[in-house]
């Protein structure tokens, strides 16, 4: 592999943008729980062979909290339009966000704030959805062994009409404690 090409995963899938590229993939956190990560690019002007291609060398990447991933698929089911999570990475400066668009395709943005500022924008098409919904759906029923896709479907129903919107896209650091 070169850094031209996305890294492989067994259950991953490859979005391609104008200027934007972007991999989501089933992964495990430090703590063994699974979950999805995004790994996000741009393109680069010349590659080693002259031609244009992906920077998979300089890839940001963000990973999904447990508390996070039922609501990034709320949106790629098309039960929420959006959600936004920041203060990812060791120095607290990453995040992504993914926003149901009018034309039925999801803005996924990866970003970095601070003095290496980044941001990515991929736009999903429905069918790129459906594969990406596919992973994370498949790590949610991974969290929650026995609970099959009609349960969990109803779960995610309950979590959208019971999350008040002020707390959407907060991670479970950043919410109040009662």
């Amino acid at each position: 592999m070169n850094n031209s090409e996305p890294r492989e995963h067994p259950l991953s899938h490859h979005v391609y943008g104008n200027r934007s590229a972007l991999t989501v993939y089933a992964d495990t956190s430090e703590q063994g729980i699974p979950t999805v990560s995004f790994d996000a690019t741009s393109e680069r002007q010349t590659g080693p062979n002259g031609k244009a291609g992906w920077d998979w060398g300089a890839k940001l990447k963000v990973q999904c909290t447990k508390a996070e991933l039922p609501a990034v698929a709320a949106v790629l089911l098309g039960l929420d339009h959006s959600c936004k999570f920041e203060f990812h990475g060791p120095r607290r400066n990453k995040g992504f966000s993914l926003t149901l668009q009018d034309d039925g395709t999801i803005a996924i943005r990866v970003f970095q704030s601070g003095e290496a500022r980044r941001m990515h924008v991929i736009p999903v098409s429905p069918a790129d959805a459906f594969f990406v919904g596919g992973v994370v759906l498949t790590q949610l029923r991974r969290m929650l062994p026995g609970v099959d896709g009609a349960a969990l479907h109803a779960l995610m129903r309950r979590f959208v009409g019971i999350t008040p919107p002020n707390q959407k896209g907060k991670s479970e650091t950043q919410r109040a404690t009662p």
